[in-house]
């Protein structure tokens, strides 16, 4: 893992549009994100993994700037919470560690 800070992020997806968005991720913290349809969490998200582009801002790991990077070349990861992933498991085998059940 690593320290992640995001600094003042701006950017716009599908219309939605994301302002001055600011956090900093501990070494070895996991943050969870969440927020209702059309809060922006998709915007960020996108943005975040480098899907799109932003406006302004950066995001930082260990102190070097990834927002001009590829999305392969950040060590970003986003789980989605659609549980269709593995329709053929249950609720059970699809927990993380279990998919091999």
């Amino acid at each position: 893992m690593a320290n992640i800070k995001i600094s003042n992020l701006d950017l716009e997806y599908k219309g939605i549009k994301v302002s001055n968005f600011m956090i900093t991720i501990p070494d070895r913290q996991t943050i969870t994100i969440s927020g209702d349809q059309s809060s922006g969490l998709e915007a960020l998200l996108n943005g975040l993994l480098g899907f799109t582009s932003l406006a302004f801002g950066t995001i930082s790991v260990e102190g070097n700037e990834v927002q001009k990077l590829p999305p392969h070349k950040r060590g970003f990861v986003c789980i989605s919470d659609d549980w269709g992933l593995f329709p053929h498991l249950n609720v059970k085998a699809n927990q993380i560690g279990r998919a091999h059940v």
